[in-house]
């Protein structure tokens, strides 16, 4: 069965299953946000109901404190792809605005959770805080499910090493640099995907040709080189990618660029989407002396990856 999207409450099947229904924002969809959609999914099937995860778009931190600058680590097309390969039934993604930041977390219960999604049971952490200002609680929930029949379980979150798995210490990770380290915490490689910018040119007759992302509005790792793997319609290729400003041939905007090790994608246009996956940060954006000497230096980059990508077998 496919994942099923609801964007709106009125969109919910009528007299439909009940719910094992979790609630979160689930940025990244990390192994943590796996462990809990696979409680969720087990319970579900055992009791013959449907496994739902409730979210929210924008994130509600863009709303409620706008100046955070909060980047994500998947932005929602990611999200709900990544959330179809848990194999959840369903979910319901809520427009977080003024109005639902209103709504108190006893009408949370009511009308979401219980009139809309008929929930059975409701898996959340134990700090999980929800509704006006945050009122919402455990204890709520509990409260309201012995009065509307469904249960609440509290879910432990997974920890790994030393710490717990969370989005926020992915970012950290990421803005860092260590996309190796964040990888083992998100189950996969972090990448990135947007449309093809216009090349400016100075690869292919300074340096090394290259395809280059849009100005991208979420998370990118830290300035600096990448091997990688990059992705442009049909075709996939080894590469290396660097993040930076090109301060050696004097430019000023941020952007990102990758260099295939093989041949490169042909026939794609403007049209075309490009997907950067990040295995390992080889060094820092240096401003060379000379483009020269960049050349060198990319010509080592390059030899890095092949050498990195032979040794590991990714």
């Amino acid at each position: 069965m496919s994942l099923q999207i609801w964007r709106a409450l009125e969109e919910l099947p009528k007299g439909s299953d009940r719910a094992v229904v979790t609630i979160g924002n689930f940025d990244g969809v990390h192994i943590g946000h796996r462990f809990l959609f696979d409680e969720v999914r087990k319970r579900a099937t055992a009791s013959g109901a449907r496994a739902v995860a409730v979210t929210f778009d924008p994130h509600p931190v863009h709303v409620l404190a706008p100046d955070r600058e909060l980047k994500l680590l998947t932005p929602m097309p990611e999200r709900l792809r990544l959330f179809a390969e848990c194999g959840l039934d369903g979910v319901l993604v809520l427009r977080f605005d003024d109005a639902l930041a209103a709504v108190s977390g006893e009408d949370f219960v009511r009308d979401i959770l219980v009139n809309g999604l008929r929930a059975r049971e409701i898996l959340v952490g134990r700090d999980f805080r929800f509704g006006w200002r945050a009122a919402g609680n455990v204890a709520l929930l509990e409260r309201m499910g012995a009065q509307h029949d469904f249960r609440m379980t509290p879910v432990a979150p997974l920890e790994k090493r030393g710490g717990i798995v969370s989005s926020t210490r992915i970012r950290q990770l990421i803005a860092g640099g260590s996309v190796a380290a964040a990888a083992r915490f998100l189950g996969r490689r972090y990448s990135v995907e947007g449309a093809i910018a216009p090349g400016r040119g100075l690869g292919s007759r300074a340096t090394v040709p290259t395809l280059n992302l849009a100005p991208y509005a979420e998370l990118l790792p830290r300035r600096g080189v990448y091997v990688t793997r990059t992705c442009c319609g049909d075709h996939e290729g080894v590469s290396v990618t660097n993040i930076g400003t090109n301060p050696t041939v004097g430019e000023t905007q941020l952007h990102l660029e990758s260099h295939f090790l093989d041949a490169p994608p042909v026939g794609w246009t403007a049209a075309d989407r490009m997907r950067v996956i990040f295995y390992f940060r080889i060094r820092d954006e240096i401003k060379f002396p000379s483009v020269d000497v960049l050349r060198a230096r990319i010509g080592q980059d390059i030899a890095f990856s092949r050498k990195y990508f032979l040794e590991t077998g990714c």
